[in-house]
């Protein structure tokens, strides 16, 4: 067997290797976010969050959205976002252009 069938073959079993230990961490990172998951979904699952964002104690929250050449789509986009069930909750449109037809 020539020296250069031995290089490969080591590259190719070194190749082998690294792949098979690169899987076996993301499969274990995998499962172990399942389990992060299920616990934090166990911890929640009496909070009800519609009632935390109608509160009037919650912090408000402004959202600024940039609508340069937004003409055509610029009022859909504000009635959707307008449409967030947040109770203290303020929209500002950008201009950062010029409208244009």
């Amino acid at each position: 067997m020539s020296w250069q069938w031995a290089l490969f073959r080591l590259f190719s079993s070194g190749l082998l290797l690294y792949s098979i230990v690169l899987l076996g961490f993301q499969l274990f990172i995998g499962i172990y976010a399942i389990g992060g998951i299920r616990r934090y979904l166990r911890s929640n699952r009496f909070t009800d969050y519609r009632v935390l964002a109608a509160s009037q104690n919650a912090p408000g929250i402004s959202i600024l959205a940039p609508a340069y050449n937004e003409a055509a789509t610029v009022v859909e986009n504000v009635r959707s976002l307008l449409s967030l069930h947040y109770n203290n909750l303020e929209v500002i449109i950008i201009n950062d252009g010029i409208f244009t037809s």
